[in-house]
């Protein structure tokens, strides 16, 4: 009996042996699966990308680390990456986009002109993207389609013939105003669409033959030759905006007007046509209940109707991707992925656009239904969207809209601009950061973002300090800095709040960002959306399916008290905190109501800056979170 015990004993014992060898085999084939992720960062022009896109592109691709950024739109700034830190993402998106623009970086993006992705587009559109030397280094995502969004109900009402050509819309506009109602504005506050007034009027001439040559020397960066063309195409172009602007009868407060003003006048029946987008027209027909369409911009025949498009966003690779195959196949495959159809609509978020692919079918949706005929005879024009022409756009239009000049003059200051470039950027050095920080999420966190919220902090004066999401752009370098580049720093819209709130408070406004909402929506989207904190540690809980919990909260290592009262400032514009489009987790009414006068005065640069001078630096970052990998992942 004994022998048979000692028996057994050896038994069990070889047998948790093994199974601790198995263990801890297995804890290492889960290590090395992780550490064999390809890691991949990719910049977005927009958070409207993190809509539907991003998440999607997680999901299909789990095999991939992809490191999510909101960037800026703008040229410039990667081209100040490129050349004053030596590094750019191994994706990058941008909107605002020309040949031009990017000239600088040609040398350091992919080249895709032989790539099996490049012959799924319309030679006509991906022609738009080649360099004089043949290359083709920038992928245009699907077309938005902008255009004038007509409000058909009221044309029904007033018994008003929808407008085939030109007269026949000036002929709507005047007895929609006989009737007391405006037949046409738009937001001529905004620089796109001073950009896209003027180019979408005068569609024909732009495309002629002296418009290609003058668009090819100009995006080529041959000023000179496009000097010889430009005479017999700009002033025509002034002279067809200016009627425009009088046979619209336009007001000269149109330009103090945004997007939403006009929208509204348009949802309230006051307004019959407007300038916008095919994704504003089906917006407007599904949530707001209206019957809308798109029609084209209006020529002197139905022949000479164009719609403008513009790619959702233009893609570039890092030609750096080349030297690694694994990273360069997987860039490859979220590409192709990004360009398939499905893609596509991800970028779309579902509602009406148009593809640059000849292999991906996308069909007109019901508010495109009357400008059907500029699509099936290819009348749709790319707008030139150089980052100067957006500016001297607005500056000349706004003035013609104003009644200051006229298209002559339009003209002559249009010309002056175009051949001054302007350097006017600052590059006065404001700071030399003595430490680099690399904007990645970490084993604690984001260093990057933690350096500079606890920077703003220390500006504010706040206890805590809490980022709904991604605040920083770019990692933080060693070196120099001018005001632009600390500027680029921040993203977009983190409006500060503010306010005194309980532990019990400030614990409700976590678990509200990291915990998965009572009807099953997710607010950490991946993992670049966790809160930053500074002034507070904050503890959770990774569930191995993509959600996370809240555990524990501390300030000073000690837990936070549910009783005592902090300051904090908390970062984030309602639309992207609530928004069905993003989050969907609808802030809790007692801080809607309760942050309401809590906006400060600066904007968040504004104390970036502020700090910055007070500490000389951007100050070191703080391990701020701990995640608790122990579940079990599927």
């Amino acid at each position: 009996m004994k022998k048979k015990l000692i028996v057994s004993l050896v038994i069990v014992t070889i047998l948790l042996l093994l199974a601790g060898c198995n263990k801890v085999n297995q804890d290492e084939s889960v290590e090395k699966r992780e550490e064999k992720k390809v890691a991949i960062t990719m910049y977005l022009w927009d958070k409207n990308m993190t809509k539907a896109l991003t998440p999607w592109l997680e999901e299909i691709f789990p095999e991939y680390d992809i490191n999510f950024v909101i960037g800026y739109n703008n040229m410039a700034y990667y081209k100040d990456m490129a050349e004053k830190r030596g590094e750019l993402p191994d994706i990058i998106t941008c909107r605002r986009f020309s040949l031009n623009d990017a000239e600088a970086l040609s040398e350091k993006l992919m080249d895709f002109s032989t790539s099996d992705i490049a012959s799924t587009f319309y030679p006509s559109y991906i022609e738009y993207n080649r360099e004089h030397d043949g290359a083709i280094r920038w992928l245009p995502m699907c077309a938005v389609v902008d255009g004038l969004v007509a409000n058909l109900s009221l044309f029904e009402e007033y018994g008003i013939e929808i407008p085939k050509d030109y007269a026949s819309f000036i002929d709507a506009i005047n007895k929609f105003e006989e009737n007391g109602i405006r037949g046409f504005a738009t937001d001529y506050f905004f620089d796109y669409t001073c950009l896209e007034i003027l180019q979408g009027t005068s569609i024909p001439t732009l495309t002629s033959l002296d418009g290609a040559i003058w668009r090819k020397e100009y995006e080529s960066g041959n000023i000179d030759l496009a000097k010889e063309k430009e005479e017999s195409i700009w002033p025509e172009v002034f002279a067809t905006c200016m009627k425009f602007i009088k046979d619209t009868k336009v007001r000269g407060e149109d330009n103090l007007h945004n997007f939403q003003y006009f929208a509204n006048e348009f949802k309230e029946g006051r307004l019959a046509i407007f300038r916008a987008t095919a994704h504003d027209a089906a917006a407007l027909k599904e949530y707001d209940g209206m019957n809308t369409a798109m029609l084209p911009y209006f020529g002197v025949t139905e022949n000479d109707n164009w719609l403008l498009t513009y790619p959702m966003f233009q893609v570039a690779v890092n030609s750096k991707v080349n030297e690694d195959p694994e990273k360069e196949k997987a860039v490859m495959n979220i590409l192709s992925a990004m360009f398939s159809k499905e893609g596509q609509m991800k970028a779309a978020c579902d509602i009406a656009f148009l593809s640059y692919n000849k292999t991906v079918d996308i069909a007109p949706t019901e508010v495109m239904k009357y400008i059907i005929p500029e699509i099936e005879s290819n009348h749709l024009y790319m707008r030139l969207a150089s980052t100067e022409m957006f500016s001297i756009s607005k500056n000349v239009v706004q003035r013609m809209v104003n009644g200051e000049i006229d298209e002559i003059e339009a003209y002559k200051e249009f010309s002056s601009l175009l051949s001054s470039k302007d350097d006017s950027l600052s590059e006065e050095v404001v700071m030399v950061q003595d430490e680099s920080y690399p904007l990645s999420f970490g084993e604690n966190g984001n260093e990057a973002a933690s350096a500079v919220l606890n920077t703003i902090r220390s500006a504010i004066g706040s206890d805590i300090a809490i980022s709904y999401s991604s605040l920083v752009s770019s990692p933080i370098y060693k070196g120099e800095y001018t005001l632009q580049e600390i500027k680029w720093i921040l993203t977009f819209n983190n409006s500060v709040y503010k306010g005194i709130y309980t532990g019990e408070e400030i614990k409700d406004i976590m678990s509200w960002l990291i915990n998965t909402n009572i009807d099953g929506a997710n607010p950490i989207r991946h993992k670049n959306s966790m809160p930053v904190t500074s002034g507070m540690e904050y503890e959770i809980q990774d569930n191995g399916d993509g959600t996370y919990t809240l555990l524990s909260l501390k300030v000073g290592n000690e837990p936070l008290v549910s009783e005592k009262e902090y300051s904090l400032a908390f970062f984030g514009l309602d639309l992207y905190l609530t928004s069905y489009e993003y989050c969907n987790s609808p802030m809790p009414q007692w801080l809607e109501e309760k942050r309401k006068g809590d906006l400060l005065e600066l904007s968040n640069n504004g104390y970036l800056l502020k700090g910055i001078k007070e500490n000389g630096r951007i100050l070191p970052p703080s391990s701020y979170v701990t995640v608790n990998n122990s579940a079990v992942k599927p």
